[in-house]
């Protein structure tokens, strides 16, 4: 071995070793996203590091980096400044900190931020400079974003109607909107800065002091500070009013700020005190109409009842011939407009008595044929009268249901009597009963003139009919369904009506089978036999 065989091998040796640093460097500079750059000045030549080229989207080969070249790869809105910077290092020898925007060859648009240090020969010239290059289009992009963030969030809060208040630790307050400085009466420059006691009554401030310091050292309040609760707010005037407030306890980096959302709450007060005013007199209202309604309707039965009374002993000649036929035509006339009046009467007083609450139900085992049965006979003859074909349509073995059985005849009367009273000549009415498994069903259709589908939500509220149904021809209240589905509701039942104009309607009840409280009646059936029996004719579907 010669004496340059070891020589050989230690540069080999460092040569391997300064290949391996370059490569690390090279790849400590792509992760970084940086590149390294030397400037000679006076040849105009530089030396970029491959990261530097992969930055640019350049490719070693096709470009040759000169200053102007570098110049022409910035974008053309930061190309003066660019500029100006280096020719700046240049005369004065100072360093450069400078971001700017190139443009790739494809079109991109990348962000970099570059440093340079200059080198001075002895005469103090500059003649070298050296540097890095960063692309940092991800940081800008987000610090922009964070930036759009921010004015949208302080826009919000600037612009929002509720004051938006946020305190640091100690509570003096840090952000005060423009819905603080509307509510509360100050500006944004008299209240930042100063302590939240400026804007809570005296006799609350201790109070408040006391929820902060427990929210700010255990958060055991939480869930009552984030709440929105009522509390009092104090104006620049003085005044006091109430206002609901909810506070979120925000932790940045161990700095803790409270962040209250506030709204001035007097005019909603005051709404509430209105509509409890307005409750009040209505139901006082209520109850002098109840009572009149109850007064009235019993001080108009007693000289009813009289005037029946006379009128069936002229019109039976009880005491004697009349003499002149005319007037016991006047004594019907007479007779059949007080029963007509007695009607109206009793129809307000059931329902005064309905709308009180005095209308307590009696509950029995009622057999509902038995009742279908005797409803349809009262009607009878006024169906005859009227040329209407009345049918039954009942299932059999019926059940007893547990009912207040007046109350159930009322209801199916009044159906039945709109039902004759709108269907015209010729036409039919029919009655249904159903045993559902928990409940049983009455159905009255008729084929009438219907009921225009503008009024049919408002048929069951009192009063409501008395103009608005063109079809009505009829006097009285319009209380026979307004009663019926009040009667039906103190059953816990169910009304529904189904109608269309010219062509009838079907109302149906249901009445549950078992009622809170009391047991299954369902066990108990009717016996047709005897609960469907029409004074001449067999029980079933034929016309009445």
């Amino acid at each position: 071995m010669t004496r340059a065989d070891p020589e050989r091998e230690m540069q080999a040796a460092v040569e391997a070793r300064l290949r391996e640093s370059e490569r690390r460097l090279s790849e400590l500079q792509r992760i970084a996203n940086l590149g390294s750059w030397d400037w000679d000045v006076a040849a105009d030549t530089f030396w970029w590091s491959d990261q530097i080229y992969r930055i640019f989207g350049l490719d070693p080969a096709d470009f040759k980096v000169t200053s102007e070249a570098l110049l022409d790869r910035v974008h053309p809105d930061d190309e003066r400044r660019v500029r100006a910077a280096m020719t700046r290092a240049i005369k004065t020898g100072v360093s450069f900190d400078i971001e700017h925007r190139i443009v790739l060859p494809y079109g991109g648009i990348r962000c970099v931020r570059e440093r340079g240090e200059t080198v001075r020969d002895e005469a103090g010239a500059v003649v070298r400079m050296f540097g890095t290059v960063q692309d940092v289009t991800e940081r800008r992009d987000a610090e922009q974003a964070l930036r759009r963030s921010e004015s949208r969030l302080a826009a919000i809060i600037e612009t929002a109607p509720e004051a938006v208040i946020v305190t640091d630790r100690d509570g003096n307050i840090q952000v005060f909107n423009r819905g603080a400085e509307a509510i509360f009466g100050f500006t944004a420059e008299e209240a930042e800065g100063q302590s939240l006691d400026i804007l809570i009554p005296a006799h609350k401030r201790a109070d408040h002091q006391l929820h902060m310091r427990l929210f700010t050292a255990s958060g055991s309040v939480r869930r009552m500070m984030d709440m929105r609760r009522e509390i009092s707010g104090l104006r620049k005037d003085g005044t006091v009013f109430p206002a609901a407030a909810s506070v979120s306890k925000i932790d940045i980096d161990g700095d803790m700020i409270f962040v209250a959302i506030l709204r001035d709450v007097s005019d909603l007060k005051q709404v509430e005190r209105n509509l409890r005013g307005a409750l009040a007199d209505a139901e006082k209202a209520n109850r002098a109409k109840s009572e009149f309604l109850a007064t009235m309707s019993h001080e108009l039965r007693t000289p009813l009842n009289a005037i029946l009374g006379f009128s069936e002993i002229l019109n039976g000649e009880y005491l004697g011939p009349v003499g002149t036929p005319k007037y016991l035509e006047y004594a019907e006339h007479i007779h059949e407009s007080g029963q007509y009046l007695l009607s109206l009467v009793n129809d307000l007083l059931d329902f005064s008595a309905i709308e009180d609450g005095r209308r307590k139900l009696e509950i029995g085992a009622v057999c509902l044929l038995r009742v279908i049965q005797d409803c349809v006979n009262i009607v009878r003859p006024k169906v005859e009268e009227k040329g209407i074909d009345l049918l039954t349509n009942i299932a059999p073995g019926m059940r007893h249901i547990p009912c207040d059985r007046r109350a159930v005849q009322q209801i199916l009367l009044n159906l039945l009597s709109n039902s004759i009273k709108f269907t015209p000549s010729g036409g039919t009415v029919q009655v249904s009963c159903l045993a559902l498994e928990q409940s049983a069903q009455i159905t009255v259709a008729d084929t009438g003139c219907g009921i225009p589908a503008d009024v049919l939500p408002q048929v069951t509220s009192p009063f409501r009919s008395l103009a608005k149904n063109p079809y009505r021809a009829e006097k009285g209240w319009g209380l026979g369904l307004p009663i019926s589905k009040s009667l039906v509701d103190l059953h816990g039942g169910t009304m529904r009506i189904e109608s269309e104009e010219g062509k009838g309607t079907t109302i149906t009840v249901s009445f549950p089978l078992v009622r809170q409280g009391s047991g299954d009646l369902g066990d108990m059936t009717c016996n047709l036999r005897t609960c469907l029996r029409p004074p001449d004719g067999p029980a079933g579907g034929g016309g009445e």
